[in-house]
């Protein structure tokens, strides 16, 4: 949070013994939510890691009722957990997007072809950071993932879809709850905090303006979010690396580096 001083706000006047006097009528603040909505999106994660754990045992026990409740947690859980990612990683992007220049024929481009919001964030990110190219083409794909997740929970079509296969069950579920995972949640949450890391740890610093926000933003994001990396996540991010083809750190090994 920064607080400013609107114009208008501040006057100096001069008393009835000549001696000047300031004073200042009213304050104004400018918030940055990212923050809020990251550490949202950790917690829904953390609450679908236990729901998962109560869904094994459930299922292991053949107890349908517990089974059943458990599975609509983990469900809710995620579908909050990628919500909410999303909704940090575009907040952040409110944050930068004024700094970064994008040529105004793109800018254009893009309005005429409605492209989706998914694309302006993760593009921006992408220019904001030093982010090799392998790993900015994978960031854009996951976060257009994200996007489309989250816009099906925000807007969920009412429709009929075929079942799919829930990770945690091995068995067929309506498709919404083989969407709204565990694995997607920590999936999307982990590639939006990844998105911000990238700019806060390895900003462009031709960028005016950018290296003050990065610096402040890098010790925020890594207060939220180191505590949360562990052996299991940095294992999730090297599977995911191993299936992608392309080379991927995880929070944990690029603060380390």
């Amino acid at each position: 949070m920064s607080f400013v001083i609107p114009a208008g706000a501040l006057r100096i006047a001069i008393g009835a013994d000549g001696t000047p006097e300031m004073s200042i009528t009213h304050f104004a603040a400018k918030v940055q939510m990212w923050p809020d909505w990251l550490e949202i999106a950790l917690s829904r994660v953390a609450d679908a890691k236990d729901a998962r754990t109560r869904l094994k045992a459930a299922s292991a026990a053949s107890d349908d009722s517990a089974e059943s409740g458990a599975l609509a947690e983990e469900f809710q859980a995620a579908i909050q957990a990628i919500s909410a990612g999303v909704f940090a990683v575009d907040a952040f992007y409110g944050v930068i997007a004024d700094l970064v220049p994008v040529p105004e024929a793109i800018r254009e481009a893009r309005r005429r072809k409605r492209t989706g919001r998914a694309t302006w964030v993760a593009d921006t990110l992408g220019r904001a950071t030093q982010m090799p190219n392998g790993t900015r083409r994978m960031m854009t794909e996951m976060l257009k993932q994200a996007y489309r997740l989250r816009d099906e929970a925000v807007h969920p079509p009412h429709r009929v879809d075929p079942y799919a296969v829930h990770p945690g069950l091995n068995q067929a579920v309506p498709r919404a709850y083989a969407n709204y995972t565990l694995e997607n949640a920590i999936g999307c949450v982990s590639w939006a905090a990844e998105a911000i890391m990238w700019v806060a740890d390895h900003p462009r610093t031709r960028i005016v303006g950018l290296a003050e926000i990065a610096a402040t933003t890098s010790t925020i994001l890594h207060a939220i979010v180191d505590p949360h990396v562990t052996d299991d996540t940095d294992a999730l991010w090297k599977a995911g690396a191993a299936s992608s083809g392309t080379t991927r750190h995880s929070p944990a090994a690029r603060r380390r580096s």
